[in-house]
């Protein structure tokens, strides 16, 4: 999933529909509903990391990658010096230390 979102291609599709989620209710909608299935998957891959994180834990660590997945998205404005795999395994390596150590 990380190196799917670092190696979007369409960044400036995407900033159109997010504005357009935030103008029209339907396009919100349905752009809240994919971002439910993420969680879910997100919300598992943070278990995984470790187990022993609590419900609010659980709710931070969804909403914290998803905005991470959001932003890493559009990395090419910022002119990466990590090719997107570099940063896909790196980050997520870095992400599932960090998780193991939240309680």
């Amino acid at each position: 999933m990380l190196l799917d979102a670092v190696s979007d291609q369409q960044e400036a599709l995407s900033f159109d529909i997010l504005a357009e989620s935030l103008r029209k209710v339907q396009v919100g909608d349905i752009v809240a509903d994919m971002c439910a299935a993420i969680r879910g998957v997100l919300r598992h891959f943070a278990c995984i990391a470790n187990p022993a994180l609590s419900e609010h834990a659980l709710d931070v660590a969804e909403e914290l990658l998803l905005a991470c997945l959001f932003g890493i998205g559009h990395r090419r404005a910022s002119r990466p010096r990590l090719s997107a795999a570099q940063i896909a395994e790196g980050g997520a390596t870095m992400i599932t230390k960090a998780l193991r150590h939240v309680r």
